[in-house]
């Protein structure tokens, strides 16, 4: 009973440790022209060495789920 007691705290401390590390950040924001401060509208946005990504709306607007430390990427068709 008491080898199950201390399993079970194992158990339990292994899975909350790799919750507290693997928790993901919500970033947001806005890519606009730099010309005439317009919208970029289909710009992607990737997480560096992920194949994560989304994609910029309308107004230019996006959200995507990373981890703390990571990279994001914005490329767009005939932008620098």
């Amino acid at each position: 009973m008491k080898r199950q007691k201390i399993t079970l705290l194992l158990f339990i401390l292994m899975f909350s440790a790799s919750y507290c590390f693997s928790q993901n950040l919500s970033v947001s924001g806005v890519i606009n022209s730099s010309a005439d401060k317009a919208p970029v509208i289909g710009a992607s946005i990737m997480i560096k060495g992920t194949q994560i990504g989304t994609i910029s709306d309308l107004d230019g607007k996006y959200t995507i789920s990373a981890s703390k430390g990571s990279t994001l990427v914005f490329s767009y068709v005939g932008m620098i």
